[in-house]
């Protein structure tokens, strides 16, 4: 922490996101602060951003990220439309959300300290006190404060930028962007979780739209001044203006754009600005817009103001020197704002001079600068933004997007198969879970369909366990029926808020709690044991699944119709540019031949474990999981699995059609029953 002579705390002037955010920051390491803010309160204007994946570890890092994730939109694919609607690509996106700026402000704001806040301050004055390592900063009510360490988070139009570089002046760029929000419920619940660009190019404006809640959209609009120019008069003005654009849009699109459901609308004159030759003097430092305006093309703006607050905080903790700490910020920080700017300034020029680029690629921005990449389209004269977390670079990993469902006996006939592939190819793809919502209640449950009630379960589940050769008993459905798969599935999403490792070791359980053990999982107590089982933090667990986790099964549920997800388990795998879909429980080899086919140069890495080993990892497993795991046929797995029980290795829990094998060092047998 740095030595304070006079023991002053460090000054920020400016409380927006940057501001909050390194004061939050610098709270949690007990480093004291003030904070300044010009305005009566905190504001609360502005509309809405994509926090990228930088963004949300930052999120992550200051203790708040899954709060952030489950009370906003995720973002999870995008879509390149051209201006007949035709989709040129679409990607994946990973860790993304859409946030309200109002909802980000709020949520910082109430975890900082009040008392160190001040609102009503306008900065007046700068003077670096001469033979002192003190500043002296006067407001415009008289209020004078000195200190020995100044942050400027004072946004693009910042005075202690100015009183640092009198000289550098942010440049008015060649676009302008209108930003809306539309309430539209039809439109929002259709697109859940996508960012449809629509490129129009060479009529001098692109459209892109997100939905950021259920019945609402943040749509922009980027126009090209040298094409169009935006009218300079009332609000009014502005949105006939933006209303224009729905009659050269796809029908589909156009609806969002019509003044009844658009309940705000705002223009933005975008800044742009070189490099500064140093973010810092002498003891004043500067973060954020008021360091470096960044186009919106990039939608870096917000996520690189939470890098610059947490790099500094982490700096300032480490070092005694205060001087030395602001070095190391620069350092780490100025490599990546100036690809970021050259990035979005390529961006920019292949928007306004699009015809030039009809033969030119955009090469990658490398990875480590944490910014995204550079796309183009050059038949369709499409130049286009897409994050390293939507297009990722052809080496990267498979992906599987799964949908599975807690009491799914498909899903429980399959769990042999997952967990031989992650020991074999897991360091070949990540794999996102999403909840299906198989049984939302037994209300008009399967009308028509062989299973209307409890006890057609029961028989479903005795015929299915042969053809798995899997146990299964469905005696819960006669004895203590389950009336909903929503609270298991909600709990298991708040234990992935909590620790996505964790979380599939309670869903394993869960599962063996309903499929071998009879436990209905939609009493909270079982959850609760399971929690418990899984290393969870209980308190958190009953928080999260109160208060965030709906809101994430709404989410899954929203994604599995955009998706038409009709059964489970349902895979998505795909790599960068092709997808293929595993419907239902499906044999090893086929999991693998769909590996093979999206990467064909994709290395099987050999079970190497011993069977001691393998009870040691996965904790539990059926007679058919050792099969498939051991790589023993079916006699001598049986006969080695009684040989382990033999010698106290395992113990067995044996239900009518078949046997659950635990490990006895593991403790998982623990609340179990």
């Amino acid at each position: 922490m740095i030595p304070n002579s006079s023991n002053k705390p460090i000054v920020i002037i400016g409380a927006g996101i940057a501001g909050m955010s390194l004061a939050y920051n610098l709270q949690k390491l007990g480093i004291d602060f003030k904070l300044f803010e010009s305005l009566p309160s905190i504001s609360e204007n502005g509309m809405g951003f994509l926090i990228m994946g930088n963004g949300m570890r930052m999120f992550d890092k200051m203790g708040i990220g899954n709060q952030i994730r489950g009370q906003n939109m995720p973002v999870n694919c995008y879509n390149s439309i051209n201006a007949e609607g035709t989709i040129l690509n679409s990607s994946h996106m990973d860790d993304c959300i859409i946030m309200k700026r109002k909802t980000c402000v709020k949520e910082i704001y109430k975890r900082i300290d009040k008392s160190r806040v001040f609102f009503n301050k306008r900065l007046i004055d700068v003077e670096e006190v001469t033979g002192t390592d003190l500043v002296k900063l006067v407001f415009d009510d008289g209020t004078i404060e000195e200190t020995t360490l100044v942050v400027g988070a004072d946004g693009v139009r910042s005075q202690l930028k100015q009183y640092l570089f009198p000289l550098m002046d942010n440049e008015q760029a060649d676009y302008k962007e209108i930003v809306g929000i539309s309430n539209n419920k039809v439109y929002a619940q259709n697109h859940l979780y996508g960012f449809n660009k629509i490129n129009c190019s060479d009529q001098g404006f692109n459209v892109g739209i997100i939905p950021c809640s259920e019945d609402s959209v943040i749509w922009f609009i980027q126009l090209n001044e040298s094409i169009i120019q935006v009218p300079e008069g009332t609000k009014e003005d502005l949105l006939n203006f933006a209303l224009s654009f729905a009659a050269k849009l796809p029908k589909e699109h156009a609806q969002l754009f019509d003044a009844e459901s658009i309940e705000n609308i705002f223009l933005w004159k975008m800044r742009d600005s070189d490099v500064l030759d140093s973010f810092y003097k002498n003891r004043i430092v500067l973060i954020g817009d008021a360091c470096h305006p960044l186009l919106s093309l990039t939608s870096q703006g917000v996520n690189s103001a939470l890098e610059d607050a947490y790099v500094l905080s982490r700096h300032i903790s480490k070092e005694t020197n205060p001087l030395e700490a602001l070095r190391k910020y620069e350092y780490e920080r100025k490599k990546v704002i100036s690809e970021i700017i050259d990035g979005g300034r390529t961006l920019l020029d292949q928007f306004v001079n699009y015809d030039k680029y009809h033969d030119f690629h955009v090469p990658y921005i490398e990875e480590t600068t944490r910014l995204n990449q550079l796309l183009s389209h050059p038949k369709e004269k499409v130049c286009e933004y897409v994050p390293s977390e939507l297009y990722p670079k052809s080496s990267s990993k498979l992906r599987i997007l799964y949908f599975t469902d807690p009491i799914c006996s498909s899903c429980w006939g399959i769990e042999g198969q997952m967990r031989k592939l992650k020991l074999e190819y897991g360091h070949a793809y990540t794999i996102d879970y999403r909840m299906g919502g198989l049984l939302p209640t037994w209300v008009n449950f399967g009308e028509g369909g062989p299973i209307n009630e409890p006890s057609d379960v029961a028989h479903h589940w005795n015929e299915a366990s042969p053809n798995y050769r899997m146990p299964i008993n469905g005696d819960i459905w006669l004895e203590d029926p389950l009336d909903s798969s929503y609270p298991p599935s909600i709990a298991y999403l708040a234990a992935k808020l909590q620790d996505r490792s964790k979380a599939l070791k309670f869903l394993r359980r869960i599962k063996e709690m309903v499929f071998i053990y009879k436990k209905n999982t939609t009493h909270f107590d079982h959850l609760l044991n399971a929690a418990q089982f899984a290393g969870l933090d209980l308190e958190r667990f009953e928080y999260d699944y109160h208060h965030y986790a709906k809101d994430l099964l709404s989410h899954d549920l929203a994604l599995k119709r955009s998706l038409n997800v009709r059964g489970f388990p349902t895979m998505f795998v795909s790599n960068e540019t092709d997808q293929i879909i595993l419907y239902g429980t499906k044999r090893y080899h086929e999991l693998e031949k769909a590996f093979k086919k999206l990467n064909p140069a994709i290395s099987k890495r050999p079970i190497t474990l011993s069977n001691e080993a393998l009870f040691a990892k996965f904790g539990s497993m059926t007679t058919t999981e050792f099969e498939m795991l051991s790589q023993n046929i079916q006699d001598s797995a049986l006969l080695e699995l009684e040989r382990l029980h033999k010698n106290r290795v395992i113990d067995k829990v044996e239900i009518h059609n078949g046997i659950l094998w635990v490990n006895n060092l593991s403790k998982m047998k623990e609340n179990a029953v």
